[in-house]
């Protein structure tokens, strides 16, 4: 999926060095006929404060001189955010290694030069287009929770609450099955009974009147059984093709 405008996070606490950062990506963003919307933090606890998952990019120094470095803040980006793109920053070569515990795609040792924005903005961007993702916003213990639809199994009713089954968590939420359907929409998502709406491309097997994903057996009801089955052999025609 091509793309030609990013939202790009700078977190760096040394206003020269976020200045230097910020001319360097509009060199490549006009080289490129690209667009960029850059937006530079010095604060990293008011970044994740107020992090609200627009991001494609972040680059964060790992020496920040705050309660929180940049590892840390990068964590915490983590555990909300599986899907940001990170690159570190740092004076200190000896760290790359920690960008392993984050996914960071790049480790850029200061001065940070146009070669290495060159590089490692080819490789994000390519990281970028390769993704067809679509996300919905759920709340849940009171947070705001961005989940990639497709690590949802599939999503359950139990009495007036709502269970996203996730590739490695279960989630709840608020709301009806009907409005969930309505965020994702999407023709991999398909209701087998009135209480759970699968995803496709988890089905491990379709029994008379059971879907099986992994260890899971969902019941399918009988008015949609026909109607499942239909749209589950077009989706395979669809992604076998």
């Amino acid at each position: 999926m091509e793309r030609n405008k990013y939202k790009i996070g700078i977190i760096e606490d040394n206003k020269e060095e976020a200045n230097l950062l910020i001319a360097l990506l509009s060199n490549f963003e006009k080289e490129n006929n690209l667009s960029f919307d850059v937006l530079s933090f010095q604060n990293p606890n008011i970044f994740i404060e107020k992090y609200t998952f627009q991001y494609d990019i972040l680059f964060v120094d790992i020496d920040l001189i705050s309660s929180i470095d940049g590892i840390e803040l990068s964590h915490r980006i983590r555990n909300i955010d599986k899907d940001v793109v990170i690159i570190f920053i740092s004076n200190l070569g000896k760290l790359a290694n920690k960008g392993y515990e984050v996914d960071a795609i790049n480790f850029l040792i200061k001065p940070v030069n146009y070669e290495q924005i060159k590089i490692t903005l080819k490789k994000a961007i390519r990281i970028l287009e390769s993704k067809d993702i679509k996300y919905i916003f759920v709340y849940t213990n009171n947070n705001l929770r961005k989940i990639n639809i497709n690590d949802i199994l599939y999503v359950e009713v139990v009495t007036h609450s709502i269970k996203l089954h996730l590739t490695n968590e279960v989630i709840e939420t608020n709301g009806t099955l009907k409005e969930i359907e309505k965020k994702i929409n999407s023709d991999t998502f398909e209701r087998c009974n009135y209480c759970y709406l699968v995803n496709f491309k988890y089905i491990d097997g379709i029994s008379k009147y059971e879907c099986l994903i992994g260890k899971e057996k969902l019941q399918i009801s009988h008015p949609r059984r026909k109607e499942f089955i239909k749209k589950f052999m077009d989706y395979l025609m669809r992604n076998n093709n």
